[in-house]
C-alpha cells in the first residue's frame, strides 16, 4: 500500500483522469483532423468500391480479403462504409473516430499499468506517454491504419476482462472469446493476445485458475486460424535476401530496429528503408543484439515477474511484424507496427524505474510525474511536428525522401502528386525511378500508364497497364486497362476488361467506364443507361453528362445534347472539351454568338483560377500556372477559330 505521504498527492478519479488523457491525445494529434487523405487511404477508403459504392453484401467484407497480400479485416472497411454513408469523403469524421478509439486504448493501457504497477502516479505517467507516443501519429493520420487501433482496443479489453474478478468464470471466458474474435476481425495480428494472456497468467502464477478463460481464447484462435488457412489464405511474399538464412537475420534486424525506436522514437517518417543483412559482420552484430535481448528476458524472469511480463509483451506484440513468415515487401519496418508494443515497453520501463523513483515513498507521486514530464514534452513536441506534416502531402513525402532516399513508394507518391499538378516531366522522372527500384509496384504502374496515355504514348502505356493487371487481377487492374483501351479508341478490346471490372466492383465508376465504351461501340441504348446511372454520383456527374451529350448528338437529338452539356458545365464549369462540343453545336445551329460567349466565360474562369492559385510549394504553383496558361491559350485559339 502507498504511504500516507504518497497518497496526499491526490490523483484524479477515473472520470477526470480519462478527460486528462483525452486532452493529451487531442493536444498532439488534433492537427490531423483536417489533413487530406493520402497513401493507403486513397486505395482502401476513398476509391474502394466496397466503401464508396452501393451495398456490396456481407460476403464482400466477411468472405474476402483485401490488399495485395490478402489481408483479412472486415470490420474496419465495414465501419468506413457506414462513415461514407453519413459523411461522404469529408476527412475529419474518419480521423475523429481514430482519435476516439485511440483515447479508449489509452484508458485501457492506464488500467493495465495500474493493475501491474500498483501505483496511480506511475500508471498515469505511462498512459500519458502512450497517448502522445510519436510512432502513433501515422496510425491516427491514415484512417486505413485504424485496423491496428481496432485490434488493440478489443484485445486490451479482453486482457482487462481476464483480470476482472467481479465476473463469474464462465462469463469472463465467454466475454474474452467475443472480444478476441472482434480483435481478429480487425486484423489477424489480434492473435498475439492469446500468448499475451498466457504470459499474464504465468506472471501471476494463475494458469490453473484461468484455464477456462485461456481455453476460450485458444479455441477462438484455432477456429480463426483454421478458417483463414482453409478459405482465405494469406499470400506469402518473397524471402528477404533470397534465402532463409539472410531472411532470418533480417528478421532479427527488424526486431532491433523496433527496439531502438521504442527507446528513441524520434526518427519519424511515413516510410523507412531497412536493407537486408548482407555481410557476416552485420549478421554477427544482429545475432549479438538479439541474444542480448533474449538474455535480458531470461534475467528478468528470474528476478521480477512484472518486468518479465513487460519484456514478453514487447516481444510478443512485435512478433507479427518481424516478417518471419514473409509478408512485408517494400517497407520492412514502420512506426505503426509498434502501437501495441509501446504499452509493454512502458510497463517494462515503469517497473524498472520503480526503485529509482520510489513512488510509494513520501513525495513519490510528484517525483514520478516530474520525471515523466521530460519525455512527455519531448514526445508531444515530436508528435505535433510530425502531425503537422500531414497537412501538406508534398512536405510529408519530401520528409520521407530525406529519411529514405531510395524507397520506391516515396518516388511513386511524389510522382502521383506531380501528376495532380500537371508537372508531367517531374512526375515521369519520379515514377521511372520508383519502377527502377521496384518494377512490380502496383500504384506506380497505374500512374505511369496514365501519364504516358496523356502524351499519346499508348503502346507503352498499355504495357504498364497489362503488367499491373498481371500483378493483381482486381477491379482496379481490369478498369485501368479497359479505360486506356477506350481512350485509344479500341472499344472492342476495352469492353471485356471493363465488364470484368464492373462484375468485381459494381458502382458509378464502373457504369461511367462501361457507358463511355458502349458509346464508342454505338450501342447507344446501353450506353445511355450506364451513363445515367453514373450521373447520379456528384463527383462523376460532369463527365457522365458530357458523355450523354455526345450520345444524344450521335442519335441526332441536338436539343437533348445541348441540355446535357449545359448541365455538365453547371456541375463543373472548367471543362474546355465540353465548351468546345457545345460551342460547335451552337454554331451549327446559327447561334455562333452564344458559342463565343461560352468561350469568353471559360477563358475568364481559367484566368481567375490562375490568379487565385493557392498551392503548397513554388514548384506546384509553377506547374499549375503553366497548365492553366496552356488551357487558356488552347481555348483562345478555339474561340478565334469559331469567330472566323
Amino acid at each position: 500500500m502507498p504511504s500516507r505521504a504518497a497518497r496526499s498527492f491526490r490523483i484524479p478519479q477515473a472520470g477526470w483522469l480519462a478527460l486528462i488523457l483525452l486532452g493529451a491525445t487531442v493536444l498532439c494529434h488534433g492537427f490531423l483532423l483536417w489533413a487530406p487523405f493520402i497513401y493507403d487511404d486513397s486505395m482502401f477508403v476513398v476509391t474502394d468500391p466496397r466503401i464508396t459504392g452501393p451495398w456490396p453484401g456481407w460476403a464482400a467484407y466477411f468472405a474476402s480479403t483485401f490488399g495485395g497480400p490478402g489481408e483479412y479485416g472486415p470490420l474496419v472497411p465495414l465501419g468506413h462504409w457506414l462513415l461514407y454513408r453519413v459523411w461522404g469523403a469529408t476527412v475529419w469524421p474518419y480521423r475523429l473516430t481514430s482519435l476516439m478509439m485511440h483515447w479508449a486504448v489509452v484508458v485501457l493501457v492506464w488500467r493495465m499499468l495500474r493493475r501491474w504497477l500498483e501505483n496511480d502516479a506511475l500508471s498515469l505517467a505511462g498512459a500519458a506517454l502512450f497517448a502522445v507516443f510519436p510512432a502513433h501519429v501515422e496510425l491516427l493520420a491514415l484512417t486505413s491504419f485504424k485496423k491496428h487501433i481496432f485490434v488493440a482496443l478489443f484485445g486490451l479489453a479482453a486482457l482487462d476482462v481476464q483480470h476482472e474478478k467481479r465476473l463469474r468464470v464462465p462469463a469472463r471466458a465467454a466475454l474474452g472469446a467475443v472480444l478476441l474474435a472482434l480483435s481478429l476481425l480487425g486484423k489477424e495480428s489480434g492473435l498475439v493476445f492469446v500468448p499475451l494472456a498466457f504470459a499474464a497468467a504465468l506472471a501471476r502464477r494463475s494458469l490453473k485458475k484461468e484455464r477456462a478463460f485461456l481455453g476460450a481464447l485458444a479455441a477462438v484462435a484455432l477456429v480463426y486460424t483454421a478458417a483463414r488457412l482453409a478459405f482465405m489464405p494469406r499470400k506469402a511474399a518473397a524471402l528477404v535476401g533470397g534465402g532463409w538464412i539472410p531472411h532470418l537475420f533480417t528478421c532479427g534486424k527488424i526486431l532491433l530496429w523496433h527496439l531502438a525506436s521504442l527507446v528513441l522514437p524520434f526518427d519519424l517518417a511515413i516510410e523507412h528503408t531497412l536493407l537486408p543483412v548482407r555481410s557476416p559482420l552485420e549478421a554477427a552484430l544482429v545475432a549479438s543484439g538479439v541474444l542480448a535481448w533474449l538474455a535480458a528476458g531470461v534475467w528478468l524472469a528470474r528476478r521480477d515477474r512484472v518486468a518479465a511480463f513487460g519484456w514478453a509483451w514487447v516481444s510478443i506484440a512485435l512478433g507479427p511484424f518481424l516478417n518471419i513468415l514473409p509478408f512485408l515487401n517494400y517497407s520492412l519496418v514502420a512506426g505503426r507496427y509498434e502501437y501495441l508494443a509501446v504499452a509493454g515497453f512502458l510497463l517494462l520501463v515503469g517497473r524498472l524505474a520503480t526503485p529509482l523513483l520510489r513512488p510509494a515513498a513520501a513525495g513519490g507521486a510528484r517525483r514520478v510525474l516530474f520525471a515523466a514530464a521530460v519525455p512527455f514534452v519531448l514526445y508531444a513536441g515530436a508528435s505535433a511536428r510530425f502531425a503537422i506534416l500531414f497537412d501538406s502531402p508534398y512536405e510529408l513525402w519530401m520528409n520521407a525522401l530525406a529519411n529514405s532516399p531510395e524507397h520506391p513508394r516515396v518516388f511513386s507518391a511524389l510522382g502521383e502528386l506531380k501528376m495532380s499538378w500537371h508537372d508531367d516531366a517531374g512526375a515521369e522522372a519520379d515514377l521511372r525511378r520508383a519502377l527502377a527500384l521496384a518494377p512490380n509496384l502496383p500504384e506506380a504502374n497505374v500512374n505511369m500508364s496514365w501519364l504516358l496515355a496523356e502524351s499519346g504514348r499508348f503502346d507503352e502505356s498499355l504495357g504498364y497497364a497489362r503488367h499491373r493487371l498481371a500483378l493483381r487481377q482486381d477491379s482496379t487492374g481490369w478498369a485501368n486497362l479497359g479505360l486506356l483501351l477506350t481512350r485509344a479508341g479500341r472499344f472492342e478490346e476495352a469492353l471485356p476488361p471493363l465488364q470484368e471490372a464492373a462484375r468485381l466492383a459494381p458502382g458509378p465508376d464502373a457504369a461511367l467506364a462501361l457507358g463511355q465504351c458502349l458509346a464508342g461501340l454505338k450501342r447507344y441504348d446501353e450506353a445511355d443507361a450506364d451513363l445515367r446511372a453514373a450521373a447520379v454520383d456528384p463527383e462523376l456527374r460532369a463527365k457522365a453528362l458530357r458523355a450523354l451529350g455526345e450520345v444524344a448528338l450521335a442519335r441526332g437529338r441536338r436539343e437533348e445534347a445541348e441540355s446535357d452539356w449545359r448541365a455538365s458545365l453547371d456541375a463543373d464549369p472548367l471543362q474546355p472539351e465540353t465548351v468546345d462540343a457545345l460551342a460547335r453545336a451552337l454554331a451549327r445551329d446559327g447561334r455562333r454568338g452564344e458559342g463565343l460567349a461560352l468561350y469568353d466565360a471559360l477563358i475568364a474562369r481559367l484566368g481567375r483560377a490562375a490568379a487565385e492559385l493557392s498551392t503548397e510549394t513554388p514548384e506546384q504553383k509553377t506547374a499549375l500556372s503553366a497548365y492553366l496558361a496552356g488551357r487558356i491559350a488552347q481555348s483562345t485559339r478555339a474561340r478565334d477559330a469559331l469567330a472566323r
